[in-house]
């Protein structure tokens, strides 16, 4: 939202309202859990670029490339340094904040041993350092019989078996099983979505504007950012995984799954704009297709008891299965 919003011609404290926001919501996730920080460094490559991007416009002496700014170019860097300054707060010190508050109820217990915030910062660097320990070990995790490694997540190579326990007797008719795995309608076209979206930032969307398509040029002022915006955020979350020496399983994938849904949604949607009858029948099979195995493989998502008929199905698609009673 900022994207749209950063222009010389909208006050600068309007722009500044999804700053905040975005670096509120990425302080929350990274007190939540690590892979925040992936989407931080996405964060910051985007911004970056945009920051990039319109520098290259206000410079641009093109007028069909310029559009009609106002301001000047000095005045556009002031704008730019300020804005700078505000993320400062937004994206560094709002979110250590917030990363320093979520372990009080964590230490609650630790009350002997701190008599300070001295002492406080000084337990939650000494959980930081235990955690970056443990994830950096090599070849930690990698005999678990679900060991995933990342080029497996999307093609569902193995998904994580989580239910072991039998609550059922033998000589029933049903049974259960929880499995951690995709939707191949989404998942697997998801590859095809993403590759999509590619091709289309490369061929396609250098320009908005008909009389400029076909031309590659940064200083385009109605150049589409949402192909790219896509892509850098799926690798946000996804190549970090690729350097990550221990062993990993296929639930690291699910950060980037939104990511997918996404390309698969600007896929068709491009289909619809170039071909719009056919782009509709492919949209609504599609659907039809995520609804249908949704359907089929749920039991093994949610754990409910079906028949053995049932299960046995998932076994055509996936390499999902489930214990026999003994």
């Amino acid at each position: 939202r900022w994207f749209f919003l950063d222009d010389p011609g909208v006050p600068l404290r309007r722009s500044l309202i999804p700053l905040a926001l975005s670096g509120l919501f990425m302080g929350l996730a990274i007190a939540s859990k690590w892979i925040g920080i992936y989407a931080g460094a996405g964060l910051a490559i985007l911004f970056f670029w945009h920051c990039f991007r319109m520098l290259r416009l206000n410079h641009s002496a093109d007028p069909a490339l310029h559009g009609t700014r106002g301001s000047t170019a000095v005045s556009d860097r002031r704008r730019l340094f300020t804005i700078w300054a505000w993320c400062i707060l937004f994206f560094v010190v709002v979110p250590i904040i917030i990363y320093l508050l979520s372990y009080i109820p964590y230490m609650a217990y630790n009350t002997r041993r701190i008599h300070s915030i001295g002492d406080y910062l000084s337990e939650v660097w000494r959980a930081q350092t235990g955690m970056l320990n443990y994830h950096s070990t090599p070849n930690l995790g990698m005999d678990h019989p679900f060991y995933s490694p990342w080029w497996e997540w999307p093609i569902i190579g193995k998904p994580m078996y989580y239910a072991s326990q039998q609550y059922l007797p033998s000589d029933y008719p049903v049974h259960h099983s929880i499995f951690c795995f995709g939707n191949p309608a989404v998942w697997w076209v998801g590859i095809l979505g993403v590759f999509c979206v590619l091709c289309c930032y490369v061929y396609r969307h250098f320009y908005a504007r008909d009389d400029l398509r076909g031309y590659f040029h940064l200083d385009a002022a109605s150049w589409s950012i949402n192909p790219a915006f896509l892509l850098i955020s799926l690798l946000a979350q996804f190549l970090p995984w690729v350097l990550v020496p221990r062993g990993t399983y296929i639930y690291h994938y699910f950060a980037s799954v939104p990511f997918l849904i996404l390309a698969n949604t600007l896929s068709l949607k491009w289909l619809g704009e170039k071909w719009e009858k056919a782009g509709r029948i492919t949209l609504i099979v599609y659907l039809c297709v995520c609804l249908a195995f949704f359907v089929l493989l749920f039991p093994y998502a949610s754990g409910i008891t079906v028949s053995y008929d049932w299960l046995d199905l998932g076994k055509m698609f996936l390499r999902i299965y489930y214990a026999l009673p003994t």
